[in-house]
């Protein structure tokens, strides 16, 4: 029989060290002697309460594991069979299981070496017609370099966008273009970015057999704003509704058959 050494092997650079005070062990051992309500106690909705109001959103439900977290997400966004979701190669078990666990199908994408996170530029060479998500994951304390597709990119939750990446009125631009893509997806449509020659069209959306164009600024504030919003939807040439989506106080009315609507209405209002 082999002998094994058992020997502490000690790491030069540690993967990870955990602080741990006085004021933790005190409060971790007055909810193990409390002896029942572990899970869901007050401590839970006190946590919940605090992140909630820290994001700014309505709602927060914390999960007791990352695993179970990204499986809550993958049903709401109501992945299943058929669909395709894109993980990095290098990762723990779970990212690639909660797929599994709606019954999606897990596409390994490769890192790149200087984070370890998933490679950016792989991303659009594996993207088809069945991927509904990207999955990243930062490594080691080292963000991945998802930010720099060069395509746009979209937050589910706005709130976690300011959290992540901080607030910065200079994108308010990116904000709103941001809303307005969740409230289509809220309505049921399927949007694509539209390209015509030289110019963009933020979205086509698409539901049942109704199809819109929409277009976004932050404000029509001066000609050559008004000529490019306007303009590139005035480019195409068929009978489907056009409109410019912005946060002018005055907006209404239409430009040559382009209607003028203010965030507020489009969020409240439209259908």
């Amino acid at each position: 029989m082999t002998n094994i050494d058992k020997t502490k092997e000690e790491w030069i650079i540690p993967l990870y060290k955990i602080y741990v005070d006085d004021e933790d062990v005190n409060l971790i051992s007055k909810v193990i002697k409390r002896g029942s309500n572990w899970a869901l106690g007050p401590e839970i909705e006190e946590f919940e309460l605090a992140l909630k109001n820290y994001v700014g959103v309505d709602y927060c439900a914390t999960l007791n594991s990352g695993t179970s977290a990204l499986h809550a997400l993958f049903l709401a966004y109501g992945f299943g069979e058929g669909d395709e979701i894109l993980v990095p190669s290098f990762s723990f078990i779970s990212t690639a299981n909660s797929v599994l666990f709606v019954n999606a199908k897990p596409k390994f994408i490769d890192i790149e070496e200087t984070t370890f996170g998933i490679d950016p530029q792989l991303i659009l060479e594996n993207i088809s017609p069945k991927t509904k998500a990207v999955v990243p994951m930062d490594y080691g304390g080292l963000s991945c370099k998802i930010f720099e597709i060069n395509e746009k990119y979209y937050f589910g939750d706005l709130g976690l966008r300011h959290v992540l990446i901080g607030y910065k009125q200079t994108d308010i631009n990116k904000m709103l273009e941001n809303l307005v893509f969740n409230q289509l997806l809220y309505l049921g449509y399927k949007v694509r970015v539209g390209k015509l020659e030289n110019k963009e069209i933020d979205f086509i959306a698409e539901r049942e057999n109704k199809r819109i164009y929409l277009q976004t600024a932050y404000l029509i504030a001066d000609k050559s704003t008004e000529e490019r919003e306007f303009g590139n939807l005035l480019s195409i040439h068929d009978a489907y509704p056009k409109y410019v989506i912005s946060m002018d106080a005055l907006a209404g009315g239409n430009y040559k058959g382009v209607e003028h609507i203010n965030i507020k209405d489009f969020l409240l209002k439209f259908e």
